[in-house]
């Protein structure tokens, strides 16, 4: 269901974005937590130094970055996903009305 933000009154608009901004700090509150949890727990094994050594600050690095392109990446398939679900609903749609 697509809603036309043309048709909502400026006090609905500026709702609809502050919901859309609390959810996108959520989930960016959620990619940050996600990293830390599995980063850490893949990379950081001596609890004896307060520093990191080199080879776990280099872990973390790689760690990071593999998630990161991950999430691009899925977050890239899930935009062609929603697109060719637009393009079918407006072709089932034009073929509807004709």
């Amino acid at each position: 269901m697509n809603i036309d933000p043309s048709s909502l009154s400026p006090m609905e608009r500026e709702y609809m974005t502050h919901i859309m901004e609390q959810k996108q700090i959520k989930e960016s509150i959620r990619l940050y937590s996600t990293i830390v949890d599995k980063c850490f727990s893949s990379c950081i094994d001596d609890f004896y130094s307060s520093a990191m050594s080199t080879k776990e600050d280099k872990c973390v690095e790689k760690c990071v970055a593999k998630f990161l392109a991950h999430q691009e990446r899925v977050s890239q398939r899930f935009a062609e996903s929603n697109t060719q679900l637009q393009q079918r609903q407006m072709m089932d749609a034009s073929d509807g009305s004709s």
